[in-house]
């Protein structure tokens, strides 16, 4: 079984502020056109920074509460997106076939994105070699099995010192220690939008919408794959409605 979770601070229903960084409708709407059950973990709305230390202990007491209760299973999937700046783009059924095949092995899946951020994990060490551009770990994005997300982001050395977010944690594992990590370089699952100018080719530019089979799907060009979730990431929300927009039309 897969559940699709969240950690928002206001429902999705809630568009007073449709901001560039804040598109939650196209979320919504993508919920509604896959039959994607997107559950929140934060029902009571608190307000956090975004640092990730919050995030991860609503995700990881939601794993171990619902465990106990015999609501998820250790070998449940569990898919993770960011939802103010992004949508699906794909059936929950081929999400589930791709996840299934990442988490084997313990495998806990990470989005991935063009830019190394926070900066300072520049001076850590070298970053596992890439052909692709999209070879940085991105934290609003991450799957796998209950009992594996749960043994990666609740261990008691998850956190570095030398972390100030949980997206720079990622990227010390990935650094110093990338077992059991799988980043999505190829795009399978999340399509992140941010670049910073100096990537060529610009990510943007290189997702196409084409009709196969009758459906309508973002193919990421550089790398052949057929994308699930879209996120613009780094204030390329408006970029993200464009290609939702895209995606619909007929």
């Amino acid at each position: 079984m897969l559940h699709f979770i969240t950690t928002t601070d206001r429902p999705l229903s809630d568009d007073s502020d449709l901001s560039v960084r804040r598109q939650p409708w196209i979320m919504r709407a993508s919920c509604e056109r896959f039959g994607i059950e997107l559950l929140n973990l934060n029902p009571a709305f608190v307000k956090h920074e975004p640092t990730g230390g919050y995030r991860l202990k609503l995700i990881l007491d939601w794993i171990l509460q619902y465990e106990r209760l015999g609501i998820v299973a250790s070998d449940d999937l569990l898919l993770y997106a960011d939802c103010w700046d992004g949508f699906f783009c794909a059936p929950p059924e081929e999400i589930e076939a791709k996840l299934t095949a990442i988490a084997a092995g313990g495998r806990v899946a990470l989005s991935a994105e063009t830019n190394l951020y926070p900066g300072e994990c520049a001076g850590w060490g070298q970053y596992p070699a890439s052909a692709s551009i999209f070879r940085y770990a991105n934290a609003g994005g991450f799957g796998g099995r209950a009992e594996d997300v749960l043994a990666f982001f609740g261990a008691a050395d998850f956190w570095p010192p030398e972390a100030t977010c949980d997206q720079a944690a990622l990227h010390w594992h990935l650094i110093h220690r990338p077992e059991p990590l799988y980043l999505d370089r190829e795009c399978h699952l999340w399509q992140t939008l941010y670049d910073d100018g100096t990537v060529k080719p610009s990510v943007v530019p290189s997702l196409k919408v084409r009709t196969e089979d009758g459906s309508r799907r973002i193919i990421n060009t550089l790398t052949g794959s057929r994308p699930c979730v879209v996120h613009g990431n780094g204030g390329r929300a408006m970029e993200a409605v464009q290609l939702w927009r895209l995606l619909i039309s007929n």
